[in-house]
């Protein structure tokens, strides 16, 4: 199964409305970074790790929002998973494909 090994966790509470340009302000003052340093993407509850989608603009931060509140029940915890890659760690830099990527992540990552 894949996943992320060394990275920081962070819960963000956002408004349901936020655009775009003040979400990304948000989350470029908590990293202090600028925003052409940073690449988005979510995960859908309940999808693995290779099945992330890109959050470019408003359209796709309204529909990762509209996937939330699809998924939401008063009686269970749903959060959505973003994951932030900045300039240095972009998964688009290097590698031909996000298969690639993953299997680069697992084969590099620190064995316990």
């Amino acid at each position: 199964q894949l996943s992320y090994v060394g990275v920081d966790t962070k819960i963000l509470v956002v408004d349901r409305t936020i655009k775009f340009p003040a979400f990304l302000s948000k989350i470029t003052a908590l990293y202090n970074a600028t925003p052409q340093d940073l690449t988005f993407k979510h995960q859908l509850p309940g999808e693995d790790l290779d099945a992330l989608i890109s959050i470019t603009n408003n359209e796709n931060l309204e529909h990762m929002m509209q996937k939330y509140d699809h998924l939401y029940r008063p009686s269970k915890l749903v959060r959505t998973r973003l994951f932030l890659y900045t300039l240095s760690s972009n998964p688009n830099s290097s590698f031909s494909s996000d298969r690639d990527r993953f299997v680069d992540a697992l084969n590099f990552a620190p064995i316990p």
